[in-house]
């Protein structure tokens, strides 16, 4: 406790002007009683004579924090005795008043700094060096977060006032060779910074080899950003690609992959193009199998948008394909597209049984283009994929399987062929019952003829019953005759009734097709089919829909591309 005494004394030595005063408060800042201490501590505090403020920045290794926090609370003052300190002679108080700088984040000193590492032998340089880089962090810190600093209200600003200081530091690096400056720069400066600009311009500028060194060594976010920043520049300097080709660092190769996706901007796609190899993607594959769903697709992504060597690319989708995350083996899938070669191909088959339906469906869209033998057939069997995208992949690649061109070849084909097409057709074409049904109501006989024998062919009689026993009133005889003809293969009641009806036609010919009709099913007892399903199947090939450039048999793609 402090006496009245001890209480008038402090407050004597707080308001004298005699300098004097700080060898006596000197030793109680030391004495044995905590609150003789504080009284010490706050006298000194609120002293504003410059000597009060250097003995507190020498002895601030001994500070408690709670001390350190309130002569952070006199940013002014304290500044002064911070650069003081970091000229003094004693390593221990520059070391002092540099931790101090710091703490309190003079941003403002970096100027400072920068003349400390510049004056010639100062023997405190190394440690000033580190102390501008530690601070250029923490005002980046400020700039990119929070301001949650009153007083630091425009850490912007504040950068744009010391910054010039470091650009000068760099352009007299030949002076100094100071690295911590160079990178402190690179902390603070933007992609566009106009210095920077020059000096990656220059390969003979005195700091072009550390510069670029650094950035593609360092560690630091400020300079990771830094780096993709100029990737992305419309102009981007050769050293952008340089190292991204080049550095190897999993924090660099996430915040790279970050930026890689399908929203990629032009100028960073037109880069990456430039970029003529992936040194982590081409000598350690098993880092993929480290990285997240989204950061092994923008890996993908990155392989096929470089312009690194194709066959190493390739080994990035097998890999992918084969143990890759579902999101990176669609990107994968997709991206298989542009590579050919046994692997290539075998790769697609198998991609057809992935677990993924999206990665099925990239794999199915791809296997006529490949040659692989049996595509047809297979793209055929997977319109009965559980998988609506995957019914629409085969389904995109058996086009020409479609009722207009049935229908313009119908006369060409003999019956067998004419069925197992037609079966073929039904059951790829989603239009064809629609485009059969307008053949039938057609105003053109011959189409309406051709529509009835082709509604056979196809085993669709079922599908367009009503529009088969309105022909049966047809004015035209023959229509009738082939409307009954057709009825054979519609075993329903309303089909036998209008065959019934039938037999009492004024038509010899229609009355005999209606005759023919009920025996038949009534022989059969159940609804007759134009065709099997297997057999068209295994006369698919004699089909002329089929593209002859695009067959089961097709060379397929040659070669990694």
């Amino acid at each position: 406790m402090v006496t009245n005494g001890l209480e008038r004394t402090f407050r004597l030595l707080l308001e004298t002007a005699n300098e004097a005063a700080v060898p006596v408060l000197l030793p109680a800042l030391d004495a044995p009683d905590p609150a003789i201490q504080e009284e010490a501590f706050q006298t000194m505090l609120e002293r504003h004579q410059g000597a009060s403020q250097q003995v507190l920045i020498e002895r601030w290794h001994r500070l408690t924090e709670r001390w350190r926090l309130q002569v952070a609370q006199h940013p002014g003052w304290v500044a002064r005795a911070v650069r003081s300190a970091i000229f003094h002679p004693d390593p221990a108080v520059c070391a002092n008043g540099c931790d101090a700088l710091l703490y309190i984040r003079e941003f403002e000193l970096i100027p400072t700094l920068v003349a400390g590492i510049e004056e010639v032998n100062n023997p405190h340089a190394p440690l000033l060096a580190q102390t501008l880089l530690s601070l250029s962090e923490l005002l980046q810190e400020e700039i990119a977060g929070p301001r949650d600093k009153p007083r630091l209200q425009d850490p912007v600003r504040i950068c744009d006032q010391v910054l010039p200081s470091i650009e000068r530091a760099v352009e007299r690096y030949a002076r100094h060779r100071c690295r911590e400056a160079v990178e402190a720069f690179l902390v603070l400066a933007g992609s566009e910074n106009p210095v920077l600009k020059q000096v990656l311009a220059e390969p003979r500028h005195p700091a072009y080899l550390v510069l670029v060194d650094i950035l593609r060594t360092s560690p630091r976010m400020a300079i990771i950003r830094l780096v993709l920043n100029l990737l992305e520049s419309r102009l981007a300097p050769p050293v952008a690609m340089h190292v991204v080709a080049h550095r190897t660092d999993m924090p660099f190769v996430r915040k790279l992959l970050s930026r890689i996706g399908d929203a990629m901007p032009d100028a960073l796609r037109a880069n990456l193009r430039r970029v003529d190899a992936v040194d982590w993607l081409q000598d350690s594959l098993h880092l993929l199998d480290t990285l997240t769903e989204k950061e092994q697709a923008a890996a993908v992504a990155l392989a096929v948008s470089s312009n690194m060597n194709r066959l190493c690319a390739f080994e990035v989708l097998k890999h992918v394909l084969t143990s890759g995350r579902t999101a990176a083996r669609r990107v994968a899938a997709a991206a298989l597209a542009d590579f050919g070669g046994a692997e290539a191909n075998q790769l697609a088959v198998q991609g057809v049984q992935d677990p993924d339906p999206q990665v099925q469906a990239s794999m199915v869209v791809q296997l006529r283009d490949r040659g692989i033998p049996g595509a047809i057939s297979q793209l055929i069997h997977l319109l009965d994929s559980r998988h609506a995208v995957v019914r629409e992949a085969a389904q995109s690649c058996l086009t020409e399987f479609n009722f207009g061109r049935y229908i313009t070849a119908f006369d060409l084909m003999d019956e067998k062929i004419r069925s197992s097409t037609g079966m073929l057709v039904m059951r790829i074409d989603p239009h064809a019952t629609g485009a059969l049904a307008d053949e039938l109501k057609s105003r053109t006989r011959t189409r309406r003829l051709r529509g009835l024998e082709a509604a056979v062919a196809m085993d669709a009689v079922p599908l367009v019953e009503p529009l088969i026993i309105a022909l049966l009133g047809d004015p035209d005889h023959f229509v009738r005759s082939e409307a009954a003809r057709a009825l054979a293969y519609c075993n329903t009641p309303l089909a036998l009734q209008s065959l019934q009806e039938a037999r009492h036609d004024r038509s010899a010919a229609v009355r005999d097709a209606a005759e023919q009709s009920l025996r038949k099913l009534s022989a059969d007892g159940t609804m007759t089919t134009a065709g099997s399903w297997i057999t068209a199947l295994q006369e698919l090939e004699d089909s002329p829909l089929i593209d002859p450039l695009a067959t089961d048999a097709g060379p397929g793609k040659e070669g990694v591309w």
